[in-house]
């Protein structure tokens, strides 16, 4: 799965940016306004010209997305996370809606939770719903590196990368909470894995130590719990390409690692 994204569609994404806010009237933060101005920032304005067309077709959600990434902050850390989560949120919009087939349906927003039949924590919500193969599904999206970035005390900025065991101590946290929100995939991003080299599957290796990559864009992994049945597995994105982690649980089940019914 590459994205190449040419002089003439970068500028055609940012004016439909720009327009859009402005008929919206959505000011544009400096933050945002400097990813519109160099094709370094391609992909980023490709996904968020995306999630733009979404909103006007009145998708439920989008307006919401595209109106937090134009205001966003990165004057603090958290401001700085908050922008990079919404980026990771119209990447997995983007991926599935060009890369698998699906049409979304809702993006949550604070006035929109997005609710899955399957939650076991009623009160919780998923980030993204979509139809695919007829049949409406519910995601869950993560970025690990905004989990193990520096903290607020520290005042420091970037990514501080994360030992594979802690890595996969995170994978297996987020899977868990797809369970308590109902949602049937993850989709995640994990830092070990973003340059465009194929070597980086084995960062992927390391990370999930017990799966087998049985292809170039697709694994499995056993976990200590037990795996509802409406689970689907995970998928691990970046600009260039994606690998399917399909989630089984080992024969013998640690029952203190499992969530309550």
């Amino acid at each position: 799965m590459t994205s190449v994204v040419t002089g003439a569609q970068f500028a055609m994404n940012v004016q439909n940016i720009r327009s859009f806010c402005v008929e919206q009237q959505i000011p544009i933060s400096p933050l945002f306004a400097s990813k519109l101005q160099g094709d370094q920032f391609d992909f980023v304005v490709e996904i968020v010209s995306h999630t733009v067309n979404l909103a006007r077709l009145g998708i439920p959600g989008a307006f919401e997305l595209v109106h937090g990434l134009a205001q966003a902050d990165d004057s603090n850390l958290e401001l700085d996370r908050s922008f990079e989560n919404s980026l990771t949120e119209a990447f997995a919009v983007w991926f599935l809606e060009t890369r698998q087939g699906a049409k979304i349906k809702a993006v949550e927003a604070r006035s929109l939770p997005v609710r899955s039949p399957h939650a076991r924590n009623p009160n919780k919500s998923c980030d993204l719903m979509a139809e695919m193969n007829s049949h409406d599904i519910y995601f869950e999206v993560k970025d690990c590196s905004l989990d193990f970035g520096p903290s607020r005390t520290t005042g420091r900025r970037g990514y501080t990368p994360a030992s594979d065991k802690d890595t996969r101590k995170w994978l297996e946290k987020q899977i868990k909470e797809c369970f308590n929100k109902g949602a049937n995939y993850l989709i995640a991003r994990l830092p070990v894995w973003e340059s465009s080299s194929c070597s980086g599957l084995d960062a992927i290796r390391q990370v999930l130590c017990e799966h087998e990559v049985v292809s170039q864009d697709c694994a499995s992994v056993e976990m200590p719990f037990q795996i509802p049945a409406w689970f689907k597995g995970v998928f691990l994105i970046k600009r260039y390409g994606h690998v399917f982690v399909s989630v089984t649980q080992k024969s013998r089940i640690d029952t203190s690692n499992e969530l309550p019914s």
